[in-house]
């Protein structure tokens, strides 16, 4: 009850109505999957599936960066079903880590982990602030009036300027190499980069007001050492891995006595 569905609508807006974008908890993986291949790329968003099962977790988590649906068969068996794809981002929100959910269910990689950026929100309550409550309230009634403008005058004004998608992977990788980021992080820090670069051409076309500069610094002292950190805590240990490997299989394991055997007793070779 402290703003984290309100986060995510006012987030929506952008592109369209924010009552209607958002994909059920409820809805199957084919569900899923079908809404993230006809909205294509623009973004995801599913709200406080705090209670989704570590394995659906783990299995979204990973269909989603897959960027398609899965290949199916026709009932003939000749050829396959033309199936979606998208290129896109999710936001989700959740009372618990989706680093943590991932972690029991893979175990034995950290790649799925690195596919997630999540970051702990401290949201401070405002229920008992009338003027807060009035502002967030008229902030609500004006989202349900004004919605699905923003998205389509940043994709005009970006299209009067061509050149600029032209360099602006280059800069991406610029970005990213400037600041340390290692390889396996890239579902990090490409978007990290396109969406610190796009932030400074809205604010340049009047769409934002925020300091680029001070959110800039945020994500790179903040919000990346978060993540990584997450990460590093849910990775699976190698050492921990190997002991538990070996006591599952202690019974099966060959115990070679050679210190208790005398000095007239051949070597039994093994």
């Amino acid at each position: 009850g402290l703003g984290k569905t309100h986060v995510l609508r006012f987030a929506a807006s952008v592109w369209g109505n924010p009552y209607e974008q958002f994909i059920s908890r409820e809805a199957s993986s084919v569900a899923r999957t079908r809404r993230m291949s006809v909205l294509n790329n623009l973004p995801i968003f599913m709200d406080e599936i705090t209670d989704v099962s570590d394995e659906d977790i783990y299995s979204l988590a990973y269909t989603i960066v897959g960027g398609k649906e899965k290949d199916k068969l026709r009932a003939s068996g000749d050829s396959y079903v033309q199936t979606g794809k998208w290129q896109t981002i999710t936001f989700t929100t959740a009372n618990r880590s989706f680093k943590d959910a991932i972690a029991k269910r893979a175990g034995d990689s950290d790649a799925t982990l690195l596919r997630v950026m999540e970051y702990e929100c401290d949201f401070q309550s405002y229920e008992h602030i009338p003027a807060v409550n009035k502002y967030i309230t008229k902030c609500i009634a004006l989202l349900k009036e004004n919605y699905g403008w923003a998205g389509p005058e940043l994709m005009y004004q970006i299209m009067q300027r061509p050149d600029r998608l032209k360099v602006l992977n280059n800069e991406a990788n610029y970005w990213i190499a400037n600041h340390g980021f290692r390889n396996n992080e890239r579902f990090m820090s490409y978007p990290l980069a396109i969406a610190l670069k796009v932030g400074r051409w809205c604010v340049e076309f009047g769409l934002l007001s925020y300091d680029m500069d001070a959110l800039e610094q945020w994500v790179l002292n903040v919000f990346v050492p978060a993540n990584r950190e997450a990460t590093k805590v849910n990775s699976p240990d190698f050492f921990d891995k190997l002991g538990n490997y070996l006591i599952e299989r202690q019974t099966n394991t060959l115990v070679v006595a050679g210190s208790r055997r005398t000095a007239k007793e051949p070597d039994p070779g093994v």
